[in-house]
C-alpha cells in the first residue's frame, strides 16, 4: 500500500521526511560541500551591497542629466534673448525714435535669463541634495 512505512525497504537507508538537499549531500564530500556553502555566502553577500551601489550609480546619473538639461535650457534660453536683444538693438540704431517701443523686449529677455539662471541653480542644489542623501551601499 502507498504511503504505508511498511513498504519502505529495509535497505535503503534515505529518511524520507528528509530535505531533498540532504540526499544529495549526504554522500558528498564534505569539503566540497563546504566549498559550495561559502562561495553561495559570499555571493549572495555581497549582492545587497552591490545592488546599492547600482542604485546610486542610476540616482546620480539621474541628476546628472537633469542638471545637463538646466546647462541646456540656460545656453537656449540666453541664445534667445541674446538673439533677441540683438535685433531690438539694431531697430534702435536704425530708428531711435522707436527705441522705447524694445526697451520691454531687451527687459523682458533679460529676465528670461535670470530665471533661467535660477533655475538652473535650483536644478543644480536639488541634485545635489538628492545625490548625498542617497544611501551609497
Amino acid at each position: 500500500m502507498a504511503g504505508n512505512n511498511d513498504d519502505i525497504d529495509a535497505n535503503d537507508d534515505t529518511d524520507p521526511v528528509a530535505p531533498a538537499n540532504s540526499l544529495v549531500t549526504k554522500d558528498l564530500n564534505q569539503q566540497i560541500v563546504q566549498a559550495v556553502d561559502m562561495t553561495n555566502s559570499v555571493v549572495l553577500g555581497a549582492a545587497g551591497p552591490e545592488a546599492a551601489g547600482i542604485a546610486y550609480q542610476k540616482v546620480a546619473q539621474a541628476a546628472a542629466f537633469s542638471v545637463q538639461d538646466a546647462t541646456d535650457y540656460l545656453r537656449n534660453i540666453m541664445t534667445i534673448a541674446g538673439t533677441a536683444q540683438g535685433v531690438c538693438l539694431q531697430l534702435m540704431i536704425e530708428n531711435p525714435a522707436l527705441a522705447a517701443e524694445y526697451t520691454p523686449i531687451i527687459e523682458a529677455a533679460t529676465g528670461a535669463v535670470t530665471s533661467a539662471q535660477e533655475n538652473f541653480a535650483a536644478v543644480g542644489s536639488a541634485a545635489g541634495t538628492v545625490v548625498s542623501s542617497f544611501p551609497r551601499s
